[in-house]
């Protein structure tokens, strides 16, 4: 392979080892051939130090455990972790640290969206020091949403330097969820270029070390491959220094939808001990908890005339609505009522697709008056994730419904946080290391 990177991974190892995994590396070729392997002290590792490995034959080495010194338990592979000065280093940036505000704790939001993790962190006092988001689509209405945002919201989190990113308290995350959500039925996991950005987040976590951590994900990546893919990222993770814990969670107790989400909190593990009674317990959602607002009913728009004809399906497009969904098991074993929201009831799953792609999967507002049933609004959708009116949209509607159908729903982030906020606090009062900051963090 002629193609040199920086996206393939970093070894560590005990600096007394750096010689031998030179001449390795060397005599495979998987460092640049008119260079040597690019070798920095590791920054929270005392006597370790790590070697960028930048030709992309490592990595399937690595996968099919052909690499010796591996499993000589001296090495450890880190996939996707950068080097703070790099093969390539006018790709990278210095983030822009946030405006100074009062706060009771501060947040990073890595492929932020249009932000529904700061969206519900912000109830709890939380302030956002930093982001990131590579989709130009949403950068406007994160901006709408979150004055000042301006100056720390960054694009592509793999050009930033992680040692610039400032000090934080919670990490926050959804990454991209296609290469394990059984809805792609061409999911590769991994080998999906979008599954590799997961690694940017332990490059952070691993420069930052801050507390703890809050991911989102699909619950199909507990099964993808028989649940390698979750041992990966709980194995890469806990080497990062964390307590590692997960569970899926129902937004259906918070807002009026049925949406199964994989929720992974670490907090790091010198902080968290048992011993100090502040171990980290997974909240669990109060029995009987029902959701703001209560039907999916509740959620719906009083629209003109012209506005409910704008979002009626035509004949054609109902048409082909019911010829999709019952295809060849026709109407007793599909029937198409099921394709309506059930008003008095919770809405299935929003999807970003809701309206581009609306034959199979997306549920529609019966009209009555022998009028056709109608598409949500972009608003209704917003209020079914669970974000309020003050909330701005992006002009353009097909980019509105994406952003719905694809944001965290900030209820949900908001109760988790409430749980990772107290134990933060619980260590700042046990925790000498975290004394000077007990004015920044506490009301």
């Amino acid at each position: 392979m002629s193609e040199w990177t920086h996206d393939i991974g970093c070894l560590i190892l005990p600096s007394s080892s750096i010689q031998k995994a030179k001449q390795s590396l060397l005599r495979r070729g998987w460092v640049p051939p008119k260079g040597v392997p690019y070798l920095y002290p590791h920054p929270s590792r005392t006597a370790h130090a790590v070697i960028a490995v930048t030709h992309p034959e490592a990595l399937d080495a690595v996968r099919i455990g052909s690499w010796s010194c591996l499993e000589a338990g001296t090495y450890e592979w880190c996939q996707g972790m950068r080097l703070e000065d790099t093969v390539r280093p006018p790709k990278h940036r210095a983030a822009t640290p946030s405006p100074q505000g009062p706060s009771r704790f501060t947040h990073v939001e890595l492929f932020a969206g249009i932000g529904g993790f700061s969206a519900g962190l912000a109830p709890l006092g939380g302030r956002c020091v930093f982001a990131s988001e590579i989709d130009q689509t949403k950068v406007p209405v994160f901006y709408k949403n979150f004055p000042g945002s301006e100056g720390f919201l960054w694009g592509n989190i793999s050009h930033v330097y992680a040692s610039s990113i400032p000090d934080h308290d919670i990490l926050t995350a959804g990454f991209p969820c296609e290469p394990f959500s059984h809805a792609n039925f061409t999911r590769q996991g991994f080998d999906d270029n979008r599954g590799q950005i997961f690694w940017q987040i332990v490059r952070v976590l691993e420069m930052k070390q801050p507390p703890c951590f809050l991911l989102e994900n699909v619950p199909g990546l507990l099964t993808f491959e028989d649940g390698t893919a979750l041992k990966v990222i709980k194995g890469a993770l806990e080497r990062a220094g964390y307590h590692v814990q997960y569970q899926v969670l129902n937004a259906v107790h918070f807002v009026p939808q049925k949406r199964k989400r994989l929720y992974i909190i670490g907090t790091r593990r010198d902080l968290d001990r048992a011993g100090a009674n502040s171990s980290f317990v997974f909240p669990v959602v109060p029995e009987g908890q029902k959701s703001v607002p209560r039907t999916s009913g509740e959620v719906l728009e009083v629209l003109s005339e012209d506005k409910a004809s704008h979002y009626t399906l035509s004949d054609t497009q109902w048409k082909h609505v019911v010829e999709t969904w019952q295809s060849d098991k026709g109407e007793a074993a599909r029937p198409i009522g099921k394709k309506l929201m059930r008003l008095e009831g919770w809405a299935s799953t929003l999807t970003k697709n809701y309206k581009r792609s609306y034959r199979m999967y997306t549920e529609f507002v019966h009209q009555g008056g022998g009028r056709n049933p109608r598409f949500l609004t972009p608003r209704e959708c917003m209020r079914l994730m669970g974000f309020d009116d003050t909330f701005a949209l992006a002009e353009a509607e097909g980019d509105a419904y994406a952003h719905a159908g694809s944001a965290v729903c900030p209820p949900v982030i908001t109760f988790l946080g409430k749980a990772l906020v107290e134990w933060l606090e619980n260590v700042v009062s046990h925790e000498k290391g975290f004394e000077e900051r007990k004015g920044e963090m506490l009301p």
